[in-house]
């Protein structure tokens, strides 16, 4: 699992197969993990066009996610491994409703 919307579907999607997730929680959980690289991993989440306001829970890659209103919303994830310098980006499109 790269990662996943909590209360929702799991999502596992690179940024160029972004598909539609409808979603009602507000705000929303995003909970980020991976198996892949030796660490120590950074996870930095990103939005593409409407602001959505991010809130860190204290957990590493996890995010709450509050949206100003209805509407289609583009929520990026970036996991670099800071020894190795790999990155992977994902992301998906939150359909809030």
């Amino acid at each position: 699992r790269d990662w996943s919307v909590t209360g929702v579907q799991t999502c596992a999607l690179p940024i160029c197969g972004a598909k539609v997730v409808q979603v009602s929680q507000n705000p929303l959980l995003l909970d980020a993990s991976t198996s892949k690289g030796t660490g120590p991993l950074t996870f930095t989440w990103s939005t593409l066009g409407a602001p959505v306001n991010f809130v860190g829970t204290g957990t590493p890659g996890q995010i709450l996610v509050t949206f100003p209103s209805k509407g289609d919303f583009v929520i990026q994830l970036t996991i670099t491994d800071s020894k190795t310098g790999t990155t992977a980006t994902y992301s998906v499109i939150l359909e809030f409703t």
